[in-house]
């Protein structure tokens, strides 16, 4: 904690007053210690300095000059020759680095302080927005419940599938949608597509049937039918029509996220006469709310989650890599969902080159992490068929062999 006082008629009294208390004490007892004098001037200056800053360090400094000159005076000492004696003035030298240090070292310390104390104050509104923001959730979920709860057995339906994606936790939400979708629908495949940033591609972020007839990747122009419209127009779920192409899923609908439509949610082998208006309506509400949760929770998982990466990078520690990790393997577990994990020899390369080559090389929901004291890469692959893991552990580490190779 910074020493605060903001009465200026105080500070000039601690400070004369301990100048005069040094005079006096000099005064007395100087012939029976001879470097009393250096001592105490030196212990006021470097408190005063420490404790109020550098100006208010120049008064015991001053006050410590013009008695040396008063005492040599008194003395019968020639004032010119004591100001042009080196000797003699080197003790007020020591004063005045002193003072110096400790002023500018009193001040930089209280403006460390300050910054500190405004990144709190900001961390703190920051807390306070993000606990407004969940009470409002909550308020709005105990609404929704207490009304649902009143009405039919949809609006019960549609309570469930709230609740069940009422999470905070991103990956936690991508496997409740699974598991409500397939209890809903119970179709034979179901595939969320992540949309690329450059809107060129979409890749499945969880593919629950990789055998099934949706294909894990599709570039725009390959893209079946119907995700080529929920793609381009629609905002709502959309069914097959005859004019849909056979690789067409048979119903498919957007996730929003803050506005953007990020994510593409498609499910085939169902039966089509069996889907009623009511379903429809449900899984519409779904893909909204689970747009909604997933902005929330990317949000809290930035703000309370904000020193997992490296700073600047993409890259995971350790440790937060890990945890990513258990996330798939129990996607894995629960849905059958593929993913490859293999290491990275990243001798020769820093962080930042790691990162851009990565950023280079890996898709938008594939994870990297790095063990800093090993020098070796960790790659999670969401969705990628084990088969495969060789393939892209190789072209990966060529990537790094030849970034190596350029630099030498």
């Amino acid at each position: 904690m910074i020493y605060r006082q903001t009465n200026t008629i105080l500070k000039l009294t601690e400070a004369i007053g301990l100048s005069v208390l040094s005079i006096f004490l000099i005064f007395l007892f100087s012939d029976s210690l001879p470097m009393l004098n250096e001592v105490l001037w030196s212990v006021v200056i470097v408190l005063i300095s420490m404790r109020y800053g550098l100006y208010f360090g120049l008064i015991p400094f001053f006050i410590a000059f013009f008695t040396s000159l008063a005492y040599e005076y008194q003395s019968g000492g020639d004032l010119y020759l004591y100001l042009t004696d080196f000797n003699q003035l080197l003790p007020l030298v020591l004063f005045f680095f002193l003072l110096l240090f400790t002023g500018l070292s009193s001040k930089s310390h209280k403006e460390r302080y300050s910054d500190i104390t405004y990144l709190y104050e900001e961390i703190s509104e920051d807390k306070k927005l993000l606990e407004e923001t969940l009470d409002e959730a909550l308020s709005v979920n105990e609404s929704y419940r207490r009304r649902f709860l009143e009405s039919e057995d949809q609006y019960a339906e549609m309570y469930e599938m709230i609740t069940a994606l009422h999470f905070t936790d991103s990956d936690t939400i991508f496997n409740e949608m699974v598991r409500i979708v397939n209890q809903k629908f119970k179709g034979s495949q179901l595939v969320l597509y992540l949309i690329s940033n450059h809107g060129d591609s979409i890749r499945s972020k969880i593919n629950t049937n990789r055998e099934g007839k949706l294909q894990s990747n599709y570039w725009m122009d390959e893209m079946p039918s119907l995700l080529t419209k929920v793609m381009q127009e629609s905002s709502h779920v959309l069914f097959r029509s005859r004019e849909d192409d056979s690789a067409s899923p048979v119903l498919a609908g957007p996730v929003f996220i803050y506005g953007e439509k990020r994510y593409i949610l498609a499910v085939d082998g169902i039966d089509l006469k069996a889907c009623t208006a009511q379903q429809v309506q449900w899984l519409d509400w779904c893909l909204k709310w689970m747009g909604t949760r997933l902005g929330f929770a990317y949000k809290y998982e930035r703000e309370q989650n904000q020193h997992e990466r490296y700073p600047g990078t993409g890259i995971f520690q350790l440790a937060s890599f890990f945890k990513r990790f258990n996330a798939e393997l129990e996607r894995a577990e629960k849905i059958g969902q593929p993913f490859v994990i293999f290491e990275l020899n990243t001798a020769g390369h820093n962080l930042s080159e790691i990162d851009l080559l990565m950023k280079n090389q890996l898709r938008e929901l594939d994870t990297a992490g790095w063990d800093e004291e090993m020098e070796v890469l960790y790659v999670l692959l969401p969705g990628v068929e084990p088969v495969n893991e060789k393939a892209v552990k190789e072209r990966l580490q060529r990537a790094l062999a030849k970034e190596v190779d350029s630099l030498k």
